[in-house]
Parts: structure tokens; sequence; C-alpha cells
């Protein structure tokens, strides 16, 4: 169920047959895998799944999957992309932490970042949808090539230090008017940020 191919330096590259509704936790953990193939029918995609699979550079998921575990992407740096399916609701913790793609595409139908989630991403610009609610502990913070952040009209929470560290992010900043909270140090430490700042009028809290 669990750690089936963990640890295997020698398969390259996986077909996951569309017989296989469920990948277990620790699955393909520090694994060698380049390139996987899953075939329309998978729903779930454990926790810790492909953790560690530093050589992992492409992967096909289908929108047949709903959830995506925590940790199951933290440390594949050479992964080029990544399609999150519409039907996915929350992107875990730390599902895509030090991983360096430059962009991402979140379906509408996501509700909550998960904390940690693109921390020490390469990502350059980030879109939330309309849909998104919450934003966790440090979901975006360390991204040193972020230069804009978009906010949906939906959100109602930005986390502590969602967004610290991105010495890149600039220009004006928008927060939604259905934000209620911003967390400590969500902003902190964004040095070059400039401009306007516009503030939600349903706040009830800046930490």
């Amino acid at each position: 169920k669990a750690a089936a191919f963990a640890q295997q330096k020698t398969i390259r590259n996986i077909i996951i047959p569309n017989s296989i509704k469920s990948i277990g936790d620790f699955a393909f953990a520090y694994s060698a895998v380049q390139e996987i193939i899953i075939l329309d029918g998978m729903t779930e995609i454990g926790d810790y799944a492909f953790y560690y699979c530093e050589d992992l550079k492409s992967i096909v998921i289908p929108d047949s999957v709903q959830s995506l575990g925590d940790y199951a992407f933290e440390n594949c740096p050479e992964l080029e992309s990544i399609h999150i399916p519409y039907g996915v609701t929350r992107i875990g913790a730390h599902t895509f932490m030090y991983c360096q793609f430059e962009s991402i595409v979140i379906p509408e139908t996501v509700t909550t970042i998960g904390e940690q989630a693109f921390q020490h991403t390469g990502l350059i610009d980030v879109i939330l949808p309309e849909g998104v609610t919450t934003i966790e502990f440090r979901a975006f913070s360390d991204c040193k090539n972020l230069q804009k952040v978009s906010l949906p009209n939906s959100l109602h929470t930005i986390g502590y230090a969602s967004f610290s560290n991105c010495k890149n992010l600039s220009g004006n900043l928008v927060i939604p008017n259905s934000v209620i909270e911003i967390g400590s140090y969500a902003f902190s430490q964004c040095t070059i940020l400039h401009g306007t700042l516009t503030l939600s009028n349903q706040l009830t809290k800046i930490s």
C-alpha cells in the first residue's frame, strides 16, 4: 500500500494504467524516475508520493485525479510544469515546495492553498482564481523570482508569512474587499514592493 517503489534508482519511465485508482503514500519517494504518465481513472495521489524525486522532469496527471496529497511533489527541482486537475479543492501542505517551474494554472475548484505549498518555487506570476478562500502559512514564501500576485475576490484569509521574503515582488498590491484577516509577516521582507497598497474595507485584523 505504501512505498512500493521508494528509493528505486533504475526505473526512469513509468506508465500507470487506468485500472489503478490511487497512488499510495511514499509510493515513488526518493526514486530516480524521470517521466510519468498516469492514465485516466486515477483519483488520488497520496502523501509524499513523489517526494524527493530529484530527476523527475515530466508527469501527466489526468483530470480524474481529485486529490493531491501533502508533500506529494516536494523537492522535484527538475519538474518543468505540472497540470492541477479541475476538481482538486485543496493544494496540500508542502505539495510543490522546492519545485522550480515558473508558472502554474490553479483551477477554480481550489479553495485552499495549503501551508508551504509553493514555498521556494520558481514561480514568476501567481494568479489565484475565484474560489480560493484561504492562503495558509508560508504558502508562497521565499519565491525569489515572484514578481506579481493577483488575489481573487473570494479570498478571506492571507495566512502567516504567506508571501514573505519574495524579494522581487513589486508593483501595486490590491487586497480584495473579501479579505477579513492578514496574518503576521504576510508580506514581510518583500523589499522592492512599491506603489499603492489597497486594503480590503472588510478587514477586521492585520496581525
